[in-house]
């Protein structure tokens, strides 16, 4: 049995709580404001339930956060900057929502985070270069956002902590920055839609098996 279905939520000695995990319990409706009344928690997972609406901006309030997981709900509407204020958020987990727009700059001041996750969604417009300054990044995946346009940002070949990019079924095209390649080895994965993108050390989309 899965433990999250009899240990949803876990506090402090204080009586804060730390972990709310309400990963599909039916939930229906939008997500609160108020839910950043949760100073202390650090984890919240609520993918996999019928939300609606957008993202509250007061989220980039609950600064203690390390994980975050909205996935496979109806949220829609753009990335709220104010995410950008979770400097120690290390999971972003946001892949088959409605989200739409762009990936704000803003999102360049998480220093900590590490997995981002928004494949699946509605994202528009090109990448961001300040996602070069993220230095804790290890995998993203925004694949099967097909109106993600312009070219891989050279800056991410600064992030040498990256292990995956999963990067096709967009609109990304040109030539993939060579420093990535570099630091490439066996435990690098790196996807692109091959007939738009230039790259020596990538796999091409066709080659997946879902």
């Amino acid at each position: 049995a899965d433990s999250r279905l009899y240990e949803p939520a876990n506090c402090t000695q204080e009586g804060a709580y730390r972990v709310l995990d309400l990963y599909r319990q039916n939930l229906q409706g939008m997500l609160p404001p108020e839910i950043s009344f949760l100073t202390s928690l650090r984890n919240l997972e609520l993918g996999g339930n019928s939300l609606i609406g957008t993202l509250p901006s007061q989220l980039g309030l609950m600064t203690a956060l390390d994980y975050l997981q909205l996935d496979n709900t109806e949220l829609s509407g753009t990335l709220p900057t104010d995410l950008g204020q979770l400097t120690t958020l290390a999971n972003l987990i946001l892949m088959n929502c409605r989200l739409s727009g762009s990936l704000p700059t803003e999102i360049g001041n998480m220093s900590g985070l590490g997995r981002l996750y928004l494949y699946e969604n509605r994202l528009r417009g090109s990448l961001p270069s300040q996602l070069g300054r993220m230095s804790s990044l290890w995998s993203i995946d925004i694949h099967d956002n097909p109106n993600i346009t312009g070219t891989i940002p050279t800056e991410l070949a600064t992030v040498t902590n990256i292990k995956s990019l999963w990067l096709h079924n967009t609109s990304l095209s040109g030539t993939f920055p060579s420093g990535l390649c570099d630091i490439k080895t066996d435990r690098h994965t790196f996807w692109v839609d091959c007939d738009r993108v230039d790259c020596e050390c990538c796999l091409c989309a066709g080659q997946i098996n879902y």
